[in-house]
């Protein structure tokens, strides 16, 4: 039978193939903030699954003009909430004469979260080039509880006698299922986002004032689409660091061959 290998490319140079297990292993123990990893757009959805196991949420870079990771992602199994279009809806409604408050903002946010949950989803957080208000008003125990929606993928709100399912779903939502809140064991959260380099996301995400401003960086992992590396190359430490790079490459092995 074949084994699935992982060919890991680290900063300095070196390389080494690494079986799932051992992916799994990297990720849990790099220490500090998790070094970002670089994949292959193909890649994508094994590795949001080998990062979810790990105990962690992706945050998926993706500079590409033609954004094909919030492309990807919307033609798969997902439920996508615009939160850079939640976060200006609010901010720009009195600009445009327009009455649009936070409540409706907050509600758009927890359908986007319920039908994720209750369906068996991932919930895909579109930020874009944006930083939108999860610090402050975009959390909310009773619409986007956020600390929990980006604390180990999501997975905390569906555990067994957590009370987020009764919290968040509606009498609208539980008419299928008999008035109870059931939701699916594969739901899963992701971020993604259009800033280039894991420094931004440092600078527009996590410093003061910005959108994740509240949340430990540790709870993400950021991965990159490989194929915008080219860009801007790889920045960061020696092999190990918190801000090196691990290009990972899925690979087959058959009778010792990699291919």
């Amino acid at each position: 039978s074949s084994k699935k290998l992982y060919r890991v490319t680290y900063d300095d140079g070196d390389m080494e193939e690494l079986g799932e297990e051992e992916i799994l292993g990297l990720l849990a123990t790099v220490g500090g903030v998790p070094a970002p990893l670089s994949i292959q757009l193909q890649d994508i959805i094994p590795t949001i699954e080998k990062v979810v196991a790990a105990g962690l949420t992706p945050l998926i870079m993706d500079p590409s003009p033609a954004h094909n990771v919030d492309t990807f992602l919307r033609y798969s199994q997902t439920s996508v909430f615009d939160s850079k279009k939640a976060g200006l809806d609010v901010i720009g409604a009195p600009l445009a004469g327009r009455d649009k408050p936070i409540s409706e903002s907050l509600e758009t946010a927890r359908k986007a979260l319920v039908m994720a949950m209750k369906r068996g989803l991932t919930l895909s957080v579109s930020m874009q080039q944006g930083s939108p208000p999860f610090s402050s008003w975009l959390d909310h125990p009773d619409f986007f509880p956020a600390e929990h929606v980006f604390t180990k993928a999501g997975k905390k709100l569906i555990e067994e006698k957590s009370g987020w399912p009764e919290r968040l779903f509606r009498p609208e939502d539980t008419v299928d299922t008999h008035g109870f809140a059931i939701p699916h064991r594969d739901f899963q959260v992701v971020l993604t986002t259009w800033f280039a380099k894991p420094a931004d996301a440092k600078r527009f995400l996590f410093a003061e004032k910005m959108g994740l401003s509240h949340y430990d960086p540790k709870l993400f992992q950021i991965v990159m689409i490989e194929e915008t590396m080219n860009e801007f190359g790889a920045q960061g430490a020696a092999r190990g660091s918190n801000v090196g790079y691990h290009r990972f490459h899925s690979a087959s092995e058959e009778d010792d061959t990699i291919c």
